[in-house]
Parts: structure tokens; C-alpha cells; sequence
């Protein structure tokens, strides 16, 4: 199993998919849809949280099912 992919909204705009432990966002999107998307299609991601601007983990969701009711 991957690591953890985190998806977080850059008060720059774009929506960040970082790898668990990573500096640097793998890729921007537009939505948070979009970021949710790519980080399903990495290399078998343990799991996608999805992350306030103040550091919250607002879902935690496996691979395969996102809860987008909770997110931002």
C-alpha cells in the first residue's frame, strides 16, 4: 500500500495533491473534484485526506470512496 495523499486548498488559488511527507505539491487543479481525481490516479495511495486551511483533516477517505459531503 502508498502513502497517505494529502488534498488542500493553497491560499494562492489552486487545489494541492502532496504526497504524505512530501515539500512540494505533485499538481495544482482548479477543483477540488480535479485534485480528488489525481490523487486516486497515484501509485496506489493508502488513503486521500482532505485538509482545511488551518491544518484539519476534514475526511479521511480510502482510495476508492471520497465523502464529498464533508469537504470544503
Amino acid at each position: 500500500m502508498g502513502k497517505n495523499i494529502h488534498v488542500t486548498h493553497r491560499k494562492d488559488g489552486p487545489w494541492a495533491v502532496i504526497g504524505e511527507g512530501d515539500n512540494r505539491a505533485s499538481s495544482l487543479h482548479e477543483t477540488q473534484r480535479e485534485a480528488i481525481e489525481a490523487g486516486r490516479s497515484m501509485t496506489s495511495p493508502a488513503a486521500i485526506l482532505l485538509i482545511s486551511n488551518s491544518g484539519k483533516i476534514l475526511t479521511l477517505a480510502d482510495d476508492t470512496n471520497v465523502d464529498m459531503k464533508n469537504s470544503i
